[in-house]
């Protein structure tokens, strides 16, 4: 972990410097070509090779002391066309007696985050502004530990007005101890990326009006729920949308759908000693993730992921962090939060041919 970090770093701080040789000497070179070929002729430079850190950004509200503090996670570093998890986890150097200036300060070197300070924070594909971090801090994610960076933003954005701004179903928090320091705290998170492909200034506009999508994202989810193999609720059991969202990652004015569907009890409706009466030895309950497109007003279906679950609960496969240009080619990819069993991990994924496809998962904690 330490190694690869440590030569992700070399690479990223190198990478200018190189880029900057290579273009200078092929300029020359292309240059010469050029001009023996057709002196009238433009010389144009080869597009860099784009490189991104994707991150997650967080405003943590202290519940203990009231005040609030933005946070950069690393996730994923995109270089040489393909992701790299760049999360620092220190769990194994926690210890009761440990100092946190002294751990930063041993581990700062193979973190990104020591080359990289400047973040755009995104709320919903919107720029909300630049993040810049001035000191690593060690954050206590559930029973895991991981290197951050703490910071603010430039200009006269507030903590508390992004705060306000995120959309409530991405809260979380964490409430407990660790190295006997107490933590209580609110979060709201959304995407930071050290390099920001802004999308089309003018793009087609999303359909306002999601209800007409939800017969296709019904019938095609009860489709791939029948298709699991371990799919043997009753045929009464309800199935129902819990939640639905409209994107256009390709820009092309034909929206992708994105529909989380239940199948099986209801979690919330149960009390805590009904569900303890819950037969384990049947699936109670199915969740799926399924993405949509439109192709001559057709829907069909470009993802999808079927959970079953023993016990009812509330934990959908993932859920949808939020869209971001990683490589600069004007199509969104997704970040998303995976839900584990008291573990959390995230994954992004590539649109391409007609097809939502992962092309990275990791960046995990948990207990």
């Amino acid at each position: 972990m330490n190694h690869r970090l440590f030569s992700l770093l070399v690479i990223v701080l190198a990478l200018s410097g190189l880029t900057a040789c290579q273009s200078l000497s092929d300029r020359q070179t292309n240059s010469q070509a050029a001009v023996a070929a057709n002196p009238q002729e433009p010389i144009v430079a080869a597009p860099a090779i784009p490189n991104n850190l994707v991150a997650l950004f967080l405003v943590k509200k202290d519940n203990l002391n009231n005040q609030l503090r933005g946070e950069v996670y690393p996730i994923a570093l995109y270089i040489n066309n393909s992701y790299v998890d760049v999360s620092r986890d220190v769990t194994p150097q926690i210890r009761d007696d440990f100092q946190e200036d002294i751990l930063v300060r041993n581990t700062q070197p193979q973190s990104l985050l020591s080359a990289i300070k400047t973040f755009t924070v995104l709320n919903q594909t919107d720029k909300v502004g630049e993040f810049k971090v001035n000191k690593l801090r060690v954050s206590q994610f559930a029973c895991s530990a991981f290197l951050t960076g703490q910071g603010k933003f430039v200009g006269d954005k507030s903590l508390q007005s992004v705060f306000d701004s995120i959309p409530s179903d991405h809260a979380g928090g964490f409430k407990g101890s660790m190295a006997g320091k107490e933590f209580d705290e609110t979060w709201r998170w959304t995407i930071a990326t050290s390099q920001f492909n802004p999308p089309p200034a003018e793009k087609p506009p999303l359909p306002a009006e999601v209800d007409k999508y939800k017969p296709d994202v019904l019938k095609l989810a009860k489709t791939v729920i029948a298709l699991e193999p371990s799919q043997k609720l009753p045929v009464n059991q309800p199935i129902v949308i819990e939640a639905i969202k409209i994107f256009d990652l390709n820009h092309d004015g034909q929206p992708e759908v994105f529909g989380q569907v239940r199948q099986g009890r209801d979690p919330k409706s149960l009390t805590t000693e009904a569900a303890r009466r819950v037969d384990r030895s049947q699936v109670s309950t199915f969740y799926a993730n399924i993405w949509l497109t439109y192709k001559d007003g057709r829907p069909q279906v470009i993802a999808s992921q079927v959970l079953p679950y023993e016990f009812p609960v509330t934990r959908t496969p993932y859920n949808v962090v939020g869209t971001l240009d990683v490589n600069g080619d004007g199509i969104e990819e997704v970040m998303v939060r995976n839900n584990g069993y008291e573990s959390t991990s995230f994954g992004i994924y590539q649109y391409q041919n007609q097809q939502l496809k992962a092309v990275f998962n990791g960046a995990g904690y948990g207990c």
